[in-house]
């Protein structure tokens, strides 16, 4: 279960193992177990949520704790359809030491592999937008330039925003989700989260399939 307790062990002094030699050796140990436990506790969660999604998913890619010379400032996972495994559009999830969070998103480290293009991730804009301005949970969007820890502008806003705005799609895209805040997280039981998480995804998953040009579904 992800709680509260798991962002206050994201929220450390310094990432690189190197740093935390020089400066924590004490509580290096600690800190490793204490990471890769809550890590263990993110995989559970992602796995559960992963059970309760449609069968167009394949299984979820989890990014490990540590790379061996850092440790991790936030736990991260994706999902895509078995059919676009090869292509960047992603849908994420997140836990950093501010919230968890789950998006719509370029994975612009498989861009040169994807058979998709940027311009067609960013064709979600164009699709029916009805559950994510005015639906049952509340959506965000945001551009690429503004990190996980930003200001996220809510969807009630994006067709006024975006009105007369240019985005150009060779460079830039904009992202969409939602989340809860660190210190909302406690508020739920393992269950209503991962129903959250799903629900969640699958309203972004409407908007995914507009990412990957005429590929088929």
């Amino acid at each position: 279960m992800i709680t509260q307790r798991h962002t206050h062990i994201l929220d450390k002094p310094h990432s690189q193992i190197k740093l935390l030699k020089r400066d924590h050796a004490d509580n290096l140990p600690t800190i490793k177990a204490n990471h890769q436990s809550a890590w263990r506790d993110f995989k559970a969660f992602i796995l559960s949520v992963y059970a309760n999604l449609p069968t167009q998913f394949g299984p979820p890619h989890i990014e490990k704790w540590c790379n061996g010379w850092q440790i991790r400032n936030h736990f991260f996972a994706y999902f895509k359809y078995d059919a676009h495994l090869g292509n960047a559009p992603i849908i994420s999830i997140i836990l950093n030491k501010k919230r968890l969070m789950i998006q719509l998103d370029w994975h612009a480290y498989k861009a040169a592999q994807s058979a998709s293009t940027l311009a067609n991730f960013n064709a979600w804009m164009d699709a029916d937008l009805s559950k994510v301005v005015g639906g049952d949970l509340p959506f965000y969007y945001w551009m690429n330039d503004i990190d996980e820890y930003g200001e996220f502008m809510p969807m009630n806003r994006f067709y006024h925003d975006f009105d007369d705005q240019y985005l150009d799609t060779n460079t830039a895209w904009c992202r969409v989700g939602t989340y809860i805040l660190a210190e909302n997280l406690d508020n739920f039981d393992a269950d209503s989260l991962v129903n959250w998480a799903v629900q969640t995804i699958t309203i972004l998953s409407d908007l995914y399939r507009h990412c990957h040009g005429k590929l088929t579904d």
